[in-house]
């Protein structure tokens, strides 16, 4: 069967597919953007062509789920067990020594210095690179560990704030006799919770910025990508399940377990960071962030 050959709307990448993608939509595998097939069949001579991928809606939807589940997979390319294995080393030396005055600092600085790199492994997915990070450079202690801790911590306090305020506000009245707000309201701010962090967390990390936290940038994008984005919240708060109901259990075994848990959280940490970057990767286009 004959092939067609067409360019890239958004990079002028020669492209190609078969007769059957006539009229579909392809996707760049230089820049990402999906671009219809026409049925004209212009030639290049001495050009080099690449595969165009297909992006109609059943493939483009299969595609961006098995990315998802190769996610589970993602720390341990390249370079990284050798980061699972030095971080997991740095922490649960760190707890161990949790007993000694003032190690604590140390603890919130090394906790600083994990947000950066869990920042790093968001955009670097985001980016479309297949390999863990590299370790963040350490140029100054605002920048490259107070900063992401802000960042971080920000985009928790936004989501639970609604929760939060209900719970206090609920107190206060308890404690005055006046009525108490309905019940119903907790699960609507829980909600909340669960659809603003992920998005939060993946916003402060391209943005490098408080104000990506902005309820017009962050409901503005989950309206653009229900779909997609409800598969990549549904995993992301399903690693952070597991790691949590695990975490009681391998605590359980003597010397060994503390370290299997330390490992463990910090590997579901990253596939959680993966799974934000990948979220942003499969949809750059519709949010539209950067144009």
């Amino acid at each position: 069967m004959g092939e067609i050959h067409f360019c890239c709307g958004g990079c002028g990448a020669k492209l190609q597919v078969g007769q059957e993608y006539a009229g579909r939509q392809a996707k760049c595998p230089k820049c990402g953007q999906s671009s219809t097939v026409t049925a004209e069949e212009p030639r290049w001579p001495q050009v080099q062509v690449v595969e165009a991928e297909d992006v109609g809606p059943g493939r483009a939807s299969e595609a961006f789920g098995l990315k998802l589940a190769r996610a589970f997979g993602y720390p341990f390319k390249g370079s990284g067990i050798f980061l699972l294995v030095a971080a997991t080393g740095c922490l649960a030396v760190l707890e161990f020594l949790s007993w000694v005055p003032f190690v604590w600092i140390l603890q919130i600085l090394f906790g600083g210095y994990l947000c950066a790199y869990y920042i790093s492994v968001v955009g670097s997915s985001a980016g479309g690179e297949e390999e863990l990070p590299d370790w963040p450079d350490f140029t100054s202690l605002w920048d490259d560990i107070l900063r992401p801790v802000v960042l971080v911590g920000g985009a928790i306090l936004v989501s639970w704030a609604p929760l939060i305020i209900y719970v206090r506000a609920n107190l206060l009245g308890l404690l005055s006799g006046e009525l108490r707000l309905p019940q119903s309201l907790a699960y609507v701010f829980t909600g909340w919770f669960l659809v603003y962090l992920p998005m939060s967390l993946l916003a402060i990390s391209l943005f490098d910025s408080l104000k990506a936290l902005n309820p017009f940038t962050i409901i503005g994008a989950i309206v653009k990508i229900p779909l997609r984005y409800l598969q990549g919240c549904v995993l992301f708060f399903l690693v952070y399940y597991v790691n949590t109901s695990l975490a009681g259990y391998l605590d359980a075994i003597p010397v060994l377990g503390f370290v299997i848990r330390v490992f463990f959280s910090f590997y579901m940490t990253m596939v959680a960071m993966r799974i934000l970057g990948l979220i942003y990767h499969a949809n750059a286009q519709k949010l539209g962030w950067f144009e």
